[in-house]
């Protein structure tokens, strides 16, 4: 079951918001995802078996399985998209998608609720 960044995030954003409030705070939470995201360009993140959809065990099928997520949740929060060695770009129109972004937050919730 793929959950990825988000329950870490979730769980400590009360603290990082607290800790943002105190003087001369500067808080920030850093992402990484691999470049995978490209290959794959998903429709839906509606349901639990569109979250989990699995590409097949082959090396490609495996790097699809992995690469769906992380780049629709990177515009929750005020981000930069960067690709190496630092360099600023703009994300693929996929992980653009605002629709799919509500989509993969909502399921994500649905989905960490279940397994508390």
């Amino acid at each position: 079951m793929v959950t990825n960044h988000f329950a870490l995030t979730e769980a400590l954003l009360p603290l990082l918001k607290a800790t943002a409030n105190e003087s001369g705070a500067d808080v920030r939470i850093v992402t990484v995802a691999s470049s995978t995201h490209a290959r794959v360009q998903p429709t839906t993140f509606s349901t639990k078996e569109a979250f989990n959809k699995d590409y097949g065990e082959s090396v490609y099928g495996r790097l699809n399985t992995y690469g769906k997520g992380p780049p629709s949740s990177i515009e929750k929060y005020r981000v930069t998209y960067l690709v190496p060695m630092g360099a600023v770009t703009v994300p693929s129109s996929f992980a653009q998608d605002e629709r799919l972004q509500r989509e993969l937050y909502e399921t994500t919730e649905k989905i960490l609720a279940e397994l508390a």
